[in-house]
């Protein structure tokens, strides 16, 4: 019996900083989600989710879940999430989006795997990583009081 042949998009999160969008010959990309429909489906992926990427905004889940149907089966690796989360100033938007929508993404991306299933879903995250908002208040908390006299 032979395995389907799946397409693989790698996603190396230090390989772009977050306000600094990348060129993939003369296409424009500025989001994981941009990148992510780019490698799954080239311009034909990146259409569906354009509009997304330019405004930085998570697409959602439905969307996502389309364009894993369309490309499946397949494989979404993403390597070093939290390094580039970590990139995301608070309550600022950069051209990669914001905290908030990126965690918004992976959320929805999380969801549409789930629902296409010849689609699978890989993400490295560090053992100490903490993405909620709360953390990085605490973590502001403890840095100030640190700083205190």
């Amino acid at each position: 019996m032979d395995a389907p042949r799946a397409l693989v998009a790698v996603i190396d999160r230090t390989a772009h900083a977050a306000g600094q969008p990348w060129k993939v010959g003369r296409t424009v990309i500025k989001t994981l989600w941009g990148e992510l429909a780019w490698q799954l489906g080239a311009e034909e992926g990146l259409a569906g989710l354009r509009e997304a990427d330019a405004s930085g905004t998570s697409p959602g889940k439905e969307l996502l879940r389309r364009l894993l149907e369309a490309h499946a089966p397949c494989a979404v690796l993403i390597d070093e999430l939290v390094a580039y989360l970590r990139q995301f100033p608070d309550g600022q938007e950069l051209s990669g989006g914001s905290y908030d929508s990126n965690l918004s993404f992976v959320q929805a991306l999380t969801e549409a795997a789930k629902l296409v299933p010849n689609a699978v879903l890989l993400a490295s995250l560090p053992v100490t990583a903490r993405m909620g908002p709360r953390h990085r208040g605490r973590h502001r908390r403890r840095a100030r009081r640190d700083d205190r006299p």
